[in-house]
């Protein structure tokens, strides 16, 4: 029997996604799960518990750091086609959710949202370049990020305890904390 991680109750229904539970993944969990296999309980349940439990959601940033013309570039030919492979089988099942579209993507409604929200918090915190899309992405859209950054939980800290970014986030009903906004 697999084991559920104590987070998982936090992840709630997403209206946007017919009802599925919903998580992102940074690159750093995709690594684990696509080419490190380093699948601990939490992440055996991530990549195995069936769609209907839990679906995984990869952002437009993430696809770039790991699927990109320059990731591509810079990695060994079977690294990038395992992990092509990963994401054609598990979206296949069901499993993988892709947006396409500006950055990550968005309902129309959400991109003002998401570039106000991304300059505020770039010019507040710590988060690195690559982290913060994916960040601005589940405060944005209310779903929750799994991560293994040690540092992105401070990043996220500081540009929350800014007053400007709260009263943004506050204004606009969206997530002011970072046990909303990360599953740990």
């Amino acid at each position: 029997m697999m084991s559920i991680p104590a987070w998982y109750p936090r992840v709630a229904r997403h209206a946007d996604y017919n009802g599925d539970r919903v998580i992102l993944v940074d690159t750093n969990v995709f690594s684990d799960m696509a080419l490190r296999e380093c699948w601990d309980d939490e992440l055996s349940f991530v990549v195995n518990s069936p769609p209907a439990a839990l679906r995984i959601k990869l952002n437009q940033q993430l696809l770039h750091e790991t699927m990109g013309a320059g990731a591509r570039g810079n990695m060994a030919a079977a690294t990038y086609q395992n992990q092509q492979k990963f994401i054609e089988t598990y979206r296949a099942y069901g499993k993988i959710l892709i947006d396409s579209g500006e950055v990550p993507y968005f309902a129309a409604d959400r991109i003002t949202v998401y570039r106000t929200i991304l300059d505020a918090i770039k010019a507040t915190s710590n988060i690195s370049k690559e982290d913060l899309p994916i960040v601005v992405d589940a405060i944005v859209n209310r779903i929750p990020l799994l991560t293994r950054e040690t540092r992105l939980p401070d990043g996220i800290g500081r540009a929350l305890n800014n007053r400007r970014v709260k009263a943004m986030l506050k204004a606009r009903g969206l997530w002011e904390r970072a046990d909303q906004i990360l599953l740990a």
